[in-house]
């Protein structure tokens, strides 16, 4: 799914999503579903936001460091919230108009952290088109070594800053095989200037100017970025055999997760926790895609022995790390795929 080279309205559901709903869902059932209640969308926004000035007022006023690095911890989750809200403004899923809905998630969303919608939408539409073939994925992240000790290293190298600097390069126009990536726009340096100004005046005013670097920028480019790339690999590696293959075309896998109320709040949050569904159906905003996996799994979809499923985004990642023989094999394609199928 993607803007239309004049700005014009997109294309809400392209035929492929079409083609697999015949068997499932009834057209009537899909026009329904891809319908959007932007009050929904609005109030968990809100609270999005007022859940991170209340986790740096919190952290401001008891100046202590077990707190510090808890409003940390907590700060990174939230952004990545925000960068899947932006996710979910690529899709055309806060307004089906074109120009509102970037705006709206530029200046909202993206802008306040360093992103914008048709920058995440760039990348993004070959993820969907063409996942897990390293032809045209942008970001190579299903190719990623974590067996084993690789798990710890990739945590401890994202956590130093590697990939926040490649982030910077790409979103910042200073990488040049990046060039044809969309640049900034008005409404995300708009919202980067406010949302970053109100941030700093909570912890000037307060005497902790620093907690802004500390609490609001250094996650951006660590803990964030981490959670992002874990929560992906998770959702997209087949198995641990990609570390013996290198980066050639692997099967599009997508984990119909099974995750806990912990999980879908601070790992995959805005309904990527339905990310299968989410992958059938992009034109269904998030806050419809429970509907879509209960009518599903009521018509048997779930039941079909190509439907790969994971038990939650922390034990799905320590399996593809830790097991040797769970998911699905690459190297091996005679051996039996160990993964869970849940019901």
């Amino acid at each position: 799914m993607h803007a239309a080279a004049n700005n014009s309205q997109p294309e809400l559901i392209d035929p492929a999503e079409v083609a697999r709903a015949r068997q499932w869902l009834t057209p009537e059932e899909l026009a329904g579903l891809t319908k959007l209640r932007p009050w929904v969308a609005s109030r968990d926004l809100t609270i999005t936001w007022l859940a991170i000035f209340a986790t740096m007022q919190i952290a401001l006023w008891a100046r202590s460091v077990p707190v510090y690095i808890a409003a940390f911890i907590l700060v990174a989750c939230f952004q990545n919230a925000l960068t899947l809200w932006v996710h979910e403004a690529t899709h055309y899923n806060i307004t089906r108009k074109h120009r509102p809905n970037d705006a709206l998630g530029d200046f909202f969303m993206g802008g306040p952290i360093g992103l914008t919608v048709g920058q995440y939408r760039w990348h993004h539409v070959p993820h969907h088109r063409h996942l897990n073939d390293p032809e045209h994925e942008v970001n190579p992240l299903a190719w990623t070594c974590i067996r084993g000790a690789k798990l710890l290293k990739e945590i401890a190298v994202t956590m130093f800053g590697k990939y926040g600097v490649a982030a910077l390069s790409r979103y910042g126009g200073i990488d040049p095989a990046q060039a044809k990536r969309p640049g900034r726009t008005r409404a995300a340096l708009a919202g980067f200037a406010v949302f970053n100004a109100l941030l700093v005046a909570q912890c000037v005013l307060q005497g902790q100017w620093w907690a802004w670097f500390a609490l609001w920028c250094a996650p951006i480019v660590t803990l964030t970025l981490l959670i992002g790339n874990l929560r992906t690999m998770v959702e997209h590696q087949p198995s641990s055999d990609v570390c013996d293959v290198g980066r050639v075309k692997l099967p599009p896998v997508t984990r119909v997760m099974h995750s806990n109320a912990v999980e879908r709040v601070l790992i995959a949050p805005v309904g990527l926790h339905w990310h299968y569904e989410h992958h059938m159906f992009k034109a269904v905003p998030y806050y419809r895609l429970r509907e879509v996996r209960r009518m599903l799994k009521e018509r048997g979809f779930f039941d079909q022995t190509e439907t790969i499923q994971g038990s939650g985004y922390v034990r799905t990642l320590w399996k593809l790390a830790m097991k040797p023989g769970y998911g699905l094999r690459v190297v091996n394609p005679f051996f039996t795929p160990s993964h869970e199928h849940v019901r």
